[in-house]
């Protein structure tokens, strides 16, 4: 780590310059995800898969990591200890996904082929939070810790306004200043989705103020949609 710390900024460099998190790790003797680490230190935004392609100065050396099929040459180049690693300290098969610059897909193509057994989409294990809080998903993580820094009061999961007393209630994922928080962190689930508008429509239908967070508002550490709880 401290000769990461050390080339920071050349790593930096060379990442906008259009080096992919998975080479720099290669040429610094790291993991993509401690290569990520220091970028997120410095401030850089974290190029999704479609970006680094479209972005990327260096020419690939072998196919982008989009194909299908367990004989595409990239997909027999992802680490599988690394990523059985990665996936057993909760990292979700998107966030992997983004360390390695490829979609949650191959992710879990290995990790299948490995025996893991895969989490219901947008879980993990649950995470402790600086503050004592426990979370069940690394996007909650990331915005319970966000709003500690920033000493913002908050409670966790709790139950929404409207239905107060009801035996089966819908749960916000945070309370703070007002303001209920919503971290939608599920992509491709037709129930989330359905889920996720409802609880919207009754939000607004009852006239409660609501934030919402993307896995773009976490990545790379801007959160701005919390903004207006400074």
């Amino acid at each position: 780590m401290k000769r990461l710390r050390e080339s920071a900024e050349q790593i930096k460099a060379e990442y906008l310059a259009g080096a992919s998190s998975y080479d720099l790790a290669a040429k610094y003797g790291a993991t993509p995800q401690a290569i990520l680490y220091q970028l997120k230190r410095l401030g850089v935004a974290i190029r999704s898969a479609k970006e680094a392609s479209a972005t990327s100065t260096k020419p690939r050396q072998t196919p982008p990591l989009h194909g299908s099929g367990r004989g595409h040459p990239r997909f027999l180049d992802l680490p599988a200890a690394e990523l059985i690693r990665l996936y057993g300290e909760g990292w979700s098969a998107r966030e992997i996904g983004l360390a390695f610059e490829t979609t949650d897909t191959p992710i879990l193509k290995r990790l299948r082929d490995a025996g893991v057994a895969i989490r219901k989409a947008g879980f993990s294990e649950w995470h402790v939070c600086t503050d004592g809080h426990r979370v069940q998903s690394r996007w909650e993580y990331a915005v319970d810790n966000w709003l500690s820094r920033n000493a913002i009061p908050h409670v966790v999961h709790p139950i929404c306004p409207w239905c107060v007393g009801k035996p089966h209630a819908y749960r916000a994922d945070f309370f703070a200043k007002g303001h209920y928080i919503e971290v939608w962190g599920v992509e491709g689930n037709d129930d989330y989705e359905a889920k996720r508008v409802e609880k919207t429509r009754l939000y607004n239908a009852y006239g409660y103020h609501l934030i919402e967070l993307y896995p773009k508002d976490i990545i790379g550490g801007a959160f701005s949609p919390l903004q207006v709880l400074l």
